[in-house]
Order: C-alpha cells, then structure tokens, then sequence
C-alpha cells in the first residue's frame, strides 16, 4: 500500500471512529449526569429560542432508551436523531468501502 493512499484511509476512518467514540461516551455516561451541567447555549443565555438546545442531552436519553426524557430535551430529536443515525451510518459505510477497495 502506498502512502497516500494509507493517509487517504485513515483520513476516511477519523470520522467513522469519532462518532463511534462519541456514541460510546453518551452511552457510557447517564443521562441525569447530563441534566445536571449548566446549558452552554448562547441563545438559552439571553432567553432567546434555540432549537438546538438539549440536543445532546435528548440523544444521551435516547440512547439509555428514555423516551419521555428525550422528547422533553428537545421534541426535534425525531428528525435529528434519524438524520445523524444516517450519516453516521454513510459515513461508516463509506470508510469500509475505501478499506476494501482503494482504487
């Protein structure tokens, strides 16, 4: 294998093994420490609307499979969950296909 082309599929592999990372970590941690920290939001600071806000505290519930926690986080979590679900899973897919065919 040359050496650009192991540079180009570890390039591919970073972000694959950071959501994994990422998943692992939310999972691994409860959701009720999470309800504990203080909101960074810039937007929940000044009392302003902010669809983000509890996002990842709503995909942490999601993943101890707290329903009811998760949709009172943010109810958005029924679009956002499905769509990072499918790009990690592209992306995922997409680094096992350069592993295995790096033409």
């Amino acid at each position: 294998m040359q050496r650009g082309t192991h540079l180009q599929s570890l390039h591919a592999v970073v972000p694959c093994a950071m959501v994994l990372v990422l998943a692992a970590i939310l999972a691994a941690v409860p959701h009720t420490t999470l309800d504990a920290l203080p909101s960074f939001c810039l937007w929940h600071r000044l009392d302003l609307p902010c669809w983000g806000c509890g996002t990842v505290r709503s995909l942490s519930a999601l993943l101890h499979a707290d329903w009811g926690s998760a949709w009172r986080h943010n109810p958005n979590i029924i679009v956002t969950a499905p769509l990072l679900a499918g790009i990690a899973l592209t992306s995922c897919q997409r680094t096992i296909r350069a592993a295995l065919h790096p033409c």
